[in-house]
């Protein structure tokens, strides 16, 4: 019964995730609730700008923006796990609230369960067993951005322990040679990356090299102004050929001609 209404895409979960609440005229639809759909909202665009999911939910906290069972407890809603005294926000909601795939306007469900009947813990279920029917319920994140966000969360951006915003290249460096992370490293007058293979494993690993931020930047500011140049020049080539006078090649009678002859 439970796998035929979430095929069918109707919401069977006891409390909707954080920014919907269920449709008054349908207990198995979900519409948005307005004030926590701008909270979640903001938690997507906090990321997009750099900030870290520990820096999120100190943002949230020092501006006394409510979690979510205090949200819910607030307005009088029911809730899975009463508040025990620690009713602030966590990197570890954040983590949930970015993840759920069911902003998008999809119904996700089936991914999580409990592992037995005996041993009542809850258990990830992989993700091509999930049941996903596709736009059952009005959006608060279009895909597009989750699926970036998505991408964001893949990479390694961690932030030092008093850090709130990601560096401008946590998680894209790779080592050339051994192909593993790069670490950033500061010095008295200076921020440089280096290979976190050599530096903090094996000496015998990889080699000793390193680049200054500053030179860093420099490099990859030119390649993208390059990449920049060769876009604008391909387009007002290509602008150039859908422009030029179509020209149309002689066509020939058939037949054959006596000045052609072989003598």
């Amino acid at each position: 019964m439970f796998d035929y209404k979430r095929r069918n895409g109707q919401y069977i979960g006891s409390n909707p995730p954080f920014g919907y609440v269920k449709d008054a005229k349908d207990r198995h639809h979900l519409v948005i609730d307005p004030d926590a759909a701008e909270i979640v909202r903001l938690i997507f665009s906090l990321l997009l700008k750099g900030t870290s999911k520990r820096g999120i939910s100190f943002y949230l906290n020092e501006h006394g923006i409510p979690s979510p069972s205090v949200y819910k407890l607030e307005k009088g809603m029911t809730v899975s796990n009463k508040p025990d005294g620690n009713t602030l926000w966590s990197g570890r909601m954040i983590h949930t609230i970015l993840t759920n795939p069911m902003y998008t306007g999809d119904l996700v469900q089936g991914r999580f369960r409990v592992k037995s009947y005996k041993v009542h813990q809850i258990e990830t279920v992989p993700e091509e067993e999930w049941v996903r029917v596709a736009d059952t319920h009005e959006a608060i994140i279009d895909k597009a951005t989750f699926e970036k966000v998505q991408e964001l969360l893949l990479r390694d951006t961690r932030t030092s322990p008093q850090g709130r915003t990601v560096h401008l290249f946590s998680g894209f460096l790779k080592c050339a040679d051994c192909g593993r992370a790069v670490t950033r490293c500061s010095g008295k007058n200076n921020v440089y990356y280096a290979c976190a293979t050599y530096k903090s494993r094996s000496r015998n690993a990889c080699t000793m090299h390193s680049i200054s931020h500053a030179r860093l930047e420099a490099a990859v500011l030119y390649a993208i102004r390059q990449q920049v140049h060769l876009a604008v020049s391909y387009s007002e080539v290509i602008a150039q050929i859908n422009s030029a006078p179509i020209k149309k090649k002689p066509v020939f009678p058939t037949g054959r001609y006596d000045s052609c002859k072989r003598t």
